[in-house]
């Protein structure tokens, strides 16, 4: 079962796990799933819920 994180908490992620997001469809732009966190940042500031990125289950290094 896939978790979704959304929006910075999907940054700081993607961040950590150096894996890319995924961005929903808006009205300027179609769905994309190949966002850099640079790109990421810049769009999460005007609209986070926008931002998001879907995994199986946190590597080792990220269990709490």
């Amino acid at each position: 079962m896939a978790t979704r994180l959304t929006g910075w908490a999907a940054i700081a992620f993607a961040e950590k796990n150096n894996c890319k997001l995924s961005k929903k469809a808006d009205p300027t732009e179609p769905a994309r799933d190949d966002v850099e966190i640079a790109e990421a940042r810049r769009i999460a500031q005007i609209a986070p819920d926008l931002i998001y990125v879907d995994f199986d289950e946190l590597p080792p290094t990220n269990v709490a």
